[in-house]
């Protein structure tokens, strides 16, 4: 996946887990470490919940990794916001 592509993704997955967020009143951090705790019942929508918050952590940490990478290639000087997006 390309910078754009799992930044794109990100913000899909963060919708999505909003809808679930407003009908639980339940920010997703703690749905997670109450599911991690197996403190809530296991549901279609747990099981739906649980995989997007899991995808989102993914994305995160290829999002983090390949910024890095990028960072790592470029110059000591400040860069251009324009130069981290191509």
């Amino acid at each position: 996946m390309t910078l754009s592509e799992i930044v794109e993704s990100i913000h899909n997955l963060e919708q999505r887990m909003q809808e679930f967020e407003r009908r639980y009143n339940l920010l997703s951090d703690d749905f997670y470490g109450l599911a991690q705790e197996g403190r809530l019942e296991q549901s279609a929508d747990f099981i739906r919940w649980l995989g997007y918050y899991e995808l989102w952590l993914d994305r995160k940490r290829w999002y983090q990794e390949l910024l890095a990478e990028r960072f790592s290639r470029l110059v000591v000087e400040p860069v251009a916001l324009e130069r981290v997006a191509a």
